[in-house]
């Protein structure tokens, strides 16, 4: 039985930026190049996290092309590399990328992409992002692009642009906005002129812009991002250690912990752990029973506030698709 946390913070704030003008979509770009330190003009921001996912993989890969991906996503994206990706004709090889062995047997001539999430939703791996930009952009001779979808980590704990990678994608809608209350997703780029292509695609013809409205709410989140993910990790590593210690759990997956198989380099590429962790009970529990127990006694909010000022659990089991196994 498994169960992945999030630990969360109250704050309220406020901030006075034109709600409706469209020019704060372009106030939200600059300064999440701001927060990934590159220069302003490499931002696009979307309606939402898969959007953006899909905005730039629909961009930059075309039928033929072969992309390596990381085997434990985010469901929208695991779902869209399976499915839509290859029935579109793009090759999709799905590998552990923590492990280079793997990254190095899965790339060919054909490769365009690299897509990394890390650490990863919902078992929360850490993928050296250093090492596995190298392995890649040696192996093509530099034509792989690298993406980091480092939604988990946010830019305050880690700056994939700065480790190799050629784009970073943000789901806004979690911790980056923090308040639950709005959606929306960004694609960073290491260098502007990268993303003009994405700008005329996904920009222009696949309809997510996201709304001046909510590109304002976003800005008022992350205003206090800094702040909240201090917090964030402060809970994470109390329950964590907590968990750790209980009879009934037989694993705790937590980036903070020296126990997490990737905490070495966790610790070299992450400035904050985070909130996020998980954990395994022990052999005497009923996997999807047990994690129902614990839902129902935490009387979550059916609505769930993801990375917002609620905590939350999700159930994972063995009827969840693949990522649940690994747990």
């Amino acid at each position: 039985a498994c169960v992945c946390v999030c630990v969360c913070v109250r704050l309220c704030v406020c901030s006075c930026v034109c709600v409706t003008h469209p020019r704060t979509r372009c106030q939200l770009q600059d300064k999440l190049c701001l927060l990934e330190n590159v220069p302003r003009g490499g931002c696009l921001t979307f309606a939402s996290g898969m959007a953006a996912s899909s905005g730039l993989l629909l961009s930059k890969l075309s039928p033929g092309d072969h992309v390596v991906m990381c085997d434990v996503n985010y469901a929208g994206t695991a779902e869209l590399a399976r499915a839509t990706l290859r029935r579109m004709g793009m090759q999709v090889s799905l590998v552990d990328t923590s492990d280079e062995k793997q990254i190095e047997k899965a790339v060919t001539k054909d490769t365009k992409m690299l897509w990394i999430e890390t650490p990863c939703n919902p078992i929360v791996r850490v993928t050296d992002i250093a090492r596995a930009s190298s392995l890649v952009k040696g192996a093509t001779n530099g034509r792989a692009s690298v993406v980091v979808d480092s939604t988990f980590a946010t830019p305050i704990a880690t700056k994939p642009l700065h480790l190799g990678a050629d784009y970073v994608v943000h789901s806004l809608t979690k911790y980056i906005s923090g308040h639950g209350d709005c959606l929306g997703g960004a694609v960073i780029a290491r260098n502007a002129s990268d993303m003009r292509d994405v700008w005329a695609e996904a920009g222009v013809h696949y309809g997510g812009t996201m709304s001046p409205f909510n590109a304002w709410l976003t800005m008022r989140g992350a205003s206090t991002l800094s702040l909240r993910m201090q917090q964030h990790q402060k809970n994470g590593i109390k329950v964590s250690n907590f968990l750790e210690s209980h009879p009934k759990v037989s694993a705790v997956f937590y980036p903070g912990l020296e126990s997490h198989p990737q905490h070495e380099i966790a610790r070299r590429q992450m400035d904050n752990f985070s909130g996020m962790l998980g954990f395994r009970l022990s052999s005497e529990f009923k996997g999807k029973e047990a994690a129902e127990k614990i839902d129902s006694g935490l009387a979550r909010n059916k609505v769930r506030r993801i990375f917002g000022a609620s905590s939350f659990v999700d159930m994972v089991h063995a009827n969840r698709g693949p990522h649940a196994k690994q747990f």
